[in-house]
């Protein structure tokens, strides 16, 4: 009689051992796809202080250097070209450009992903807003805006004060904090945020009371916790959707999930949370649907079963 390990325990070890492996890939990409952050000086700064220069002029740029506690000066070379042959800056008047500018860049559903060390950008239909990821067409918005420095300055302020930007990935909002300038940043006016549940450790306690800490990023409760930091941050917030996507377990904390949420600045009934079904709890023998409710934000519960996100991390194969 054979006393040794049974197979299906080999396999089960075996298919652990190709889970971590699959996990530690992930992770290894996902810090390698990291967005680089905003450099410290632009190489060609675009603010209407340097329209005055000459066509060809050179500007000292100081550059700080945080960790070694040292300074130098670099000299840069800033150029103008003249945009006397633009009849739209020309010819029409700033209120008429304005409309023009608004007309083209306002109203839009602004999809970000991780691409390969940056942030992507489509844009998105509002059919597309349950199921991320899906519907979108190739964006242009922002070929205006980089057509020349005035223009810039011109329509900057529409692309984040009038659209609705969509991340699609947990640690979205962390990578546009550290991507685009925080004046920027703080004035985005409506947001929607997709957030991927990966299994069923995720927003649990232990038996001590703790929360489990062994979940990895971006799932984790500390991604979540500074996501609510700088949603916080951002003081011409309006409007807020937040998309809860599952697995979803009966004793998962929903509640104080939410919680961390307290202190924004989105009135009630902007503040919008779509959990991905009814939350149920056993009693006794059968079911009982548990109603969800907050005092801070509105919830809505969404029965139907939908795609996840892209950002699901390594397949994890069932247990036996």
């Amino acid at each position: 009689m054979d006393m040794g390990v049974s197979e299906p325990a080999i396999d089960k070890e075996e298919r652990n051992q190709q889970r971590e492996a699959k996990e530690i890939e992930f992770q290894r990409r996902r810090v390698e796809n990291a967005p680089q952050p905003l450099d410290q000086v632009r190489k060609k700064p675009l603010s209407l202080k340097f329209l005055d220069l000459e066509e060809e002029d050179a500007y000292n740029v100081v550059i700080t250097d945080v960790d070694a506690g040292t300074e130098r000066t670099e000299v840069h070379f800033q150029y103008k070209h003249p945009q006397s042959k633009c009849t739209i800056l020309t010819k029409f008047p700033p209120n008429v450009r304005q409309r023009i500018w608004r007309y083209t860049i306002s109203n839009h559903i602004i999809a970000i992903s991780r691409g390969q060390g940056c942030l992507i950008h489509s844009l998105q239909n509002e059919e597309a807003s349950e199921i991320p990821g899906t519907s979108n067409t190739s964006s242009r918005i922002s070929s205006l805006i980089k057509t020349c420095r005035q223009t810039y300055n011109e329509t900057i302020h529409l692309l984040y004060t009038t659209n609705q930007f969509r991340l699609l990935q947990n640690d979205n909002l962390c990578d546009l904090q550290r991507t685009i300038l925080p004046q920027r940043f703080s004035s985005i006016r409506s947001l929607a945020l997709h957030w991927q549940i990966r299994d069923d450790e995720t927003f649990q306690r232990d038996e001590s009371g703790a929360w489990m800490t062994n979940v990895p990023p971006p799932w984790d409760i500390a991604t979540w916790e500074t996501t609510c930091f700088l949603l916080k941050k951002m003081f011409a917030l309006k409007q807020l959707m937040i998309h809860v996507r599952g697995p979803f377990m009966i004793n998962q904390h929903i509640e104080e999930m939410l919680g961390f949420l307290k202190g924004l600045r989105v009135p009630k009934e902007e503040l919008l949370v779509v959990v991905p079904w009814p939350r149920v709890i056993v009693m006794g023998a059968g079911w009982k649907e548990e109603e969800l409710s907050s005092d801070f934000c509105t919830v809505k519960r969404r029965g139907e079963v939908v795609i996840p996100d892209e950002d699901t991390g390594p397949e994890l194969d069932e247990e036996i």
